[in-house]
């Protein structure tokens, strides 16, 4: 559920910054969520163009875990960022 803070033991990043390119099998999506957490929490004190770049990058991994922030950002957004959420919220009813 709600969680205040994530500590991560263990290896999880060895691989990723030996090699600098490769993503372990398996890890792009630990990473994805791992980015879409972030993302989630920092929505609402995002400017309008950093708020259109998260919107952009939750279009491709965001989840439904992101759309109660999504649906916030969306009502007290306008112009091409409001239009911008609206895609990330559809695309990711999608694929529900």
């Amino acid at each position: 559920e709600d969680v205040g803070v994530l500590f991560l033991l263990g290896d999880l990043f060895d691989f990723w910054f030996e090699y600098k390119t490769v993503v372990p099998k398996g890890f792009v999506r630990v990473l994805g969520k791992l980015a879409e957490l972030a993302l989630i929490e920092m929505l609402p004190e995002l400017e309008p163009i950093e708020l259109d770049s998260a919107a952009s990058v939750l279009r491709k991994i965001g989840t439904p875990d992101a759309l109660p922030a999504l649906l916030l950002a969306y009502e007290s957004a306008s112009g091409d960022v409001k239009k911008s959420l609206k895609a990330t919220i559809d695309e990711i009813k999608s694929r529900e």
